[in-house]
């Protein structure tokens, strides 16, 4: 199932109705960043969380904060050059999706 939410309180209630396999998560929502959302997430009904957005580079506070929230992966989105098609998608974005699929995660608590 392929899902879609205006805002994380939308995303809430569909993951809640849909159980799903894995979270695409941006950073940039309106009502609540990503990275708060992730915490919650984590502590109330964890997920497997992928993250695609243009804030996250290997190494910044944020990649290191979204890694301790439980981030399983972070897909910079400049790097999936969807200007140029789609077929990096498939080298990029679904190698990360089928990985944090197969990922259990646990419980942890907001900090």
């Amino acid at each position: 199932m392929v899902g879609h939410a205006a805002d994380p309180y939308e995303a809430r209630e569909k993951i809640v109705e849909c159980e799903p396999d894995v979270l695409c998560l941006d950073i940039m929502m309106p009502r609540m960043n990503g990275l708060e959302f992730l915490k919650r997430i984590m502590y109330y009904k964890p997920i497997p969380t992928v993250i695609l957005s243009t804030l996250v580079k290997e190494g910044n506070q944020l990649w290191a904060d979204l890694k301790k929230a439980g981030a399983l992966a972070m897909i910079n989105k400049d790097d999936m050059k969807i200007y140029q098609g789609t077929d990096n998608l498939q080298e990029v974005v679904i190698p990360r999706l089928l990985f944090a699929a197969g990922t259990k995660v646990e419980k942890r608590a907001p900090k």
